[in-house]
């Protein structure tokens, strides 16, 4: 937070002035963020839990920009699989804590940067303790659940927190309990929002995590130096194959921002499984509502003998029974998420998993429950169930 005090008293109390000029000379001619930006910059402390892949990035420019003091909580050792997406890491250092690599990469970068580890798993019992020595926290860990945990050790602190999560080919970013704003569990009830977030998590190309996670560390240079319009009370949600950026506005609830204690559980220690995701994968009525709605890319793949022509041109959609499904893996797309629809779900369950773990695919996904299911969906969409 900016103390108000004039550039030349900021000028008078720097250490160095010409060398702080001159290092940061671009956030200094910057309008709106200049001198007294850069000094809130110095001065914050940001807690970033993870070290993965929406942590590396955002950790890089972070320390780069000259924040004050970083903490660095992650238990994770570097696997051969992190390599594509974190290019922090190198070969060879399989096995080695990822924090440990991390911290002395920043302190080469900038050694006026603090960087604090915290080499233990963030649990219920250490995340108030580990959260009360910064401002500001940010979520890299992709877990639903673990971000619970630290959704709720923010309210009970008052403090706010950078949320993000990848869902290839789309990741999602938002900024909670922001001066008496949405909280996660706001996020959680909202019905177009919250269904986004609570499915499998997954990577995909390297460049999806680089990009959210720099959206992510923007959001939190913003917080700090007061500037620009902050991401709060809305989830924003980037698609890189459409590029495509959806806001979908969320509402604060006040009974979620009166938390006083943690629950009695939530999910386990967080650890970087996000390179072997379910190789099953299924999408709900509604979570497929909402990806039409919002004109994601998607192919639909009916499997039903007979169905009725689809009435919006518009739809990415192809009619092939079940039985030729396998001769025809020419025409099913492998950059953009697939949808194949059959008349209760089981079929398309049996030959999703086929595709995925037999014929190279990693994209496709089942309707649960089928047509079936999404006839009696029917909840105030205009879509026409009966005719896709």
């Amino acid at each position: 937070m900016r103390s108000g005090r004039s550039i030349t008293t900021y000028l008078i109390t720097m250490k160095d002035t010409e060398t702080f000029l001159n290092q940061y000379e671009d956030h200094v001619q910057t309008t709106g963020f200049g001198v007294p930006g850069q000094e809130a910059l110095t001065r914050s402390r940001m807690l970033v839990i993870g070290a993965g892949a929406l942590a590396s990035p955002m950790l890089s420019y972070l320390t780069s920009m000259g924040v004050g003091s970083l903490g660095i909580v992650s238990d994770e050792k570097i696997r051969k699989s992190d390599l594509p997406s974190q290019p922090v890491f190198g070969s060879g250092q399989e096995g080695k804590l990822k924090s440990q690599i991390l911290a002395s990469r920043l302190r080469e970068t900038n050694p006026e940067v603090k960087v604090n580890l915290h080499e233990q798993g963030l649990n219920r019992d250490n995340v108030l303790s580990l959260i009360a020595g910064y401002d500001l926290v940010i979520d890299t860990t992709n877990i639903p659940g673990m971000s619970l945990l630290i959704n709720d050790a923010c309210v009970i602190s008052g403090k706010p927190m950078i949320y993000g999560s990848l869902d290839f080919p789309s990741g999602h970013f938002s900024v909670l309990n922001y001066k008496g704003g949405a909280t996660l569990r706001c996020l959680l009830q909202n019905q177009d929002a919250g269904i986004l977030i609570r499915q499998p998590q997954k990577v995909g190309l390297a460049t999806l995590p680089a990009l959210i996670s720099c959206m992510m560390a923007n959001e939190a240079i913003k917080i700090v130096s007061e500037i620009g319009n902050i991401a709060s009370n809305k989830l924003l949600s980037f698609n890189v194959f459409s590029n495509q950026l959806t806001s979908i506005r969320l509402e604060p609830v006040s009974a979620n921002q009166a938390l006083t204690t943690l629950l009695s559980d939530y999910a386990p220690t967080p650890t970087d499984n996000l390179s072997k995701p379910s190789r099953i994968r299924s999408i709900s009525p509604k979570l497929l509502d909402i990806k039409i709605k919002y004109k994601e890319p998607l192919q639909l793949i009916d499997l039903r003998q007979n169905p009725p022509e689809p009435v919006d041109e518009s739809w990415n959609y192809l009619h092939i029974p079940e039985e030729t499904l396998l001769s025809d893996l020419e025409r099913i797309h492998q950059d953009i998420i697939v949808v194949l629809i059959s008349e209760n779900g089981e079929e398309a369950q049996k030959l999703a998993t086929l595709l995925n773990e037999r014929h190279g695919f990693d994209n496709i996904h089942y309707l649960e429950g089928g047509m079936e299911a999404w006839n009696k969906q029917r909840d105030g969409t205009s879509i026409d169930y009966e005719n896709i």
